[in-house]
């Protein structure tokens, strides 16, 4: 992990962030490990972090289609906030299952 600057440096090496953009958080986390492309299973849980009636942060379930969308459009409505970091669950070669990783 990087604090900024060097997280932007970071993310711009890796790709993440473009050379004019800036980082919405102070902190890039670089995955070291060997990375690989899966397939999401088609009823995949995803469940984001959403705005409760009194503006906390709840768990919500969305869509597949919706989640996918969210990552060229940004999350839908309002309903919920983007995450940084998400939590999957991998049987032979799908994703079955996505939960965003809570941050404060």
């Amino acid at each position: 992990m990087f604090g900024l600057p060097e997280a932007e440096d970071a993310a711009r090496q890796d790709g993440a962030l473009g050379p004019t953009e800036t980082l919405r958080d102070p902190y890039h986390a670089r995955n070291l490990k060997s990375r690989r492309i899966l397939a999401v299973d088609p009823a995949a849980t995803v469940t984001v972090l959403g705005h409760g009636p009194d503006g906390n942060t709840k768990p919500l379930a969305v869509g597949l289609a919706e989640f996918a969308s969210s990552w060229r459009t940004g999350a839908a409505s309002g309903r919920w906030s983007d995450a940084m970091y998400y939590w999957f669950q991998i049987r032979g070669d799908q994703v079955v299952w996505i939960e965003a990783q809570y941050v404060p």
